[in-house]
Parts: structure tokens; sequence; C-alpha cells
């Protein structure tokens, strides 16, 4: 049975191509693929026992922000957070980090958990709001936590972006002791 868990062990020390233009990236998945993963073209990157993970690679130095997916303006406008592919996209990703092209560790976050979705949907729902309201600028913001970025030259695409401090945070979020006394308490 595939097993994400036994193989991040075997791509940590694995080295990766250029970091620009999704290259490290698309050859993470192309190991995924080639270890029996399938993977997708749209939507969440990969499917395991019936839950979607995105799979995302990134290296420690980068300070760019983070794209979790792309959108037409049209689709963000019909589509309230809990029913884009954004969000399908923001609960469970298996994070492969990288530096100096080699992996240097790999593993599963789990953005599901209630006060993590609540800021995300509300970045998500205020860009949204200024979108349905007419806004086309090319950067939208969200909250504290995430903006839609113009992607395309016609200003019909737009990328749902994270501030690379924002992702380490909810990273740390996701690890934290917090997390149960939230539960236990809710």
């Amino acid at each position: 049975m595939l097993n994400i868990t036994s193989l991040k062990h075997t791509l940590v020390g694995k080295k990766v191509p250029s970091k620009f233009n999704g290259e490290a990236g698309r050859y993470v998945e192309e190991l995924l693929r080639l270890d029996g993963f399938l993977i997708s073209k749209r939507g969440v990157d990969l499917y395991l026992h019936n839950q979607g993970i995105e799979v995302k690679t990134r290296d420690i130095d980068s300070t760019s922000p983070h794209t979790l997916g792309t959108m037409i303006i049209n689709d963000i406008i019909q589509l309230p957070y809990n029913m884009s592919p954004m969000f399908d996209k923001f609960q469970k990703q298996f994070r492969v980090k990288t530096q100096n092209n080699v992996i240097i560790s790999a593993e599963i976050y789990n953005f599901n958990i209630l006060h993590i979705q609540r800021k995300i949907e509300e970045g998500y729902q205020a860009g949204r709001n200024q979108m349905i309201a007419g806004n086309t600028n090319s950067y939208i913001r969200g909250n504290y936590w995430c903006y839609w970025e113009e992607i395309s030259p016609d200003g019909n695409s737009y990328a749902l972006r994270f501030p690379n401090s924002r992702i380490e945070e909810l990273e740390r979020m996701t690890k934290s002791t917090y997390n149960t006394l939230f539960e236990e308490i809710a």
C-alpha cells in the first residue's frame, strides 16, 4: 500500500532541479509518480486513502509569497471558499522543503483545523467580495493571511497567495499543542 509517511524518508537527501519556474515542484511530483502515486493535473495533486493531499515544494531560503493555486475571476466570484478548489488544496499538504537543490524535509501538514480554516476562508472571502464589487486590481487584499494576485495579462486569472511568514505561522499552528486544547474545549 502506498504511504507518504514512508516515502518522505526516501525523498530527503535527493537532489532537485532549480527552484525557479516550478522545476523543483514538478520534479518532486515526478518522483511521487515514479513511486506509484497518481498525480492529478487539476485540483488537489493526489489522493491517498480517500484524502486529497496538495504537494508543495519550497526552498527554505525563498522569501517570495507562496501560491496555493489559481482561479479565473468568474469562478472566484461564483464559488465561496468551501466550494472552491482552494478549499481542497488547503486541507492537507505534503510540504517538501529544499535547500541548495537538495530535499531536507518532507512533512504532511493538516490545515483542516477549524481556527486555521476560518482564517483562510476570511481572506478568500474578503478578496472575493471585492471582486464581486468590481475590483480588478492586480493585487486584492484578503486579510492578514492571504491575498489575490493577478497572474494573466488579460486580468482573468488570479493566484491565491500567502506571505512566506504567514505560511510558516500556519505550519507552526498545525504542530502546536494549542490544537489539542482547542479541540478539547470545542
